[in-house]
């Protein structure tokens, strides 16, 4: 009886208001663990089934870069490992894949022809943050190291582009 008095002061104390209100009009300590197994296993369940429709339905948004696309994949594949489903590697791979935009298609192609050892998530992700650079290198028409500068200043009534020449 003393043990039972015991274990039920530490579920009281271990649990938020919210949950004690159902362990309240239990007798034991023995009822009091089975109300909350039998709340939480539910919840489990269809916490499942709500990370599922998640991850199926999951689409990049326009506001995320791929490493933040890619940050939302793994963390749903990790909250539904922890929930008891299993999802490989290959499964987050082809996930990664499946949702990419249009401008990554020619990176899709030459993914597709890498050694099956080499496609590995970690070697993806590299992949797709190099192209992601060269896409928005691409979408500015031309790349940043050789783009001629435009700025210039002058001095003494004379145009001067910023490397120093005369332009007027």
């Amino acid at each position: 009886m003393k043990c039972d008095t015991t274990a039920q002061q530490i579920i009281v104390t271990s649990v938020e208001e919210k949950t004690m209100l159902h362990t309240m009009n239990c007798n034991s300590s023995k009822e009091m663990w089975d109300k909350l197994v039998s709340i939480y296993e539910q919840k489990s369940g269809s916490s499942v089934y709500m990370l599922l429709q998640q991850w199926y339905s999951l689409q990049k948004k326009p506001t995320d870069d791929i490493l933040t696309h890619i940050a939302r994949i793994e963390d749903l594949a990790h909250r539904l490992q922890i929930l008891g489903e299993q999802i490989p590697e290959q499964m987050v791979v082809t996930k990664i894949l499946m949702i990419l935009p249009v401008a990554y298609k020619y990176f899709v192609r030459a993914w597709e022809s890498v050694q099956a050892s080499g496609q590995t998530l970690s070697n993806l992700i590299s992949g797709l943050a190099i192209e992601e650079n060269g896409i928005h290198v691409s979408d500015r028409g031309e790349s940043a190291a050789y783009a001629p500068n435009k700025r210039s200043h002058k001095k003494g009534g004379k145009k001067y582009n910023h490397f120093g020449k005369s332009i007027t």
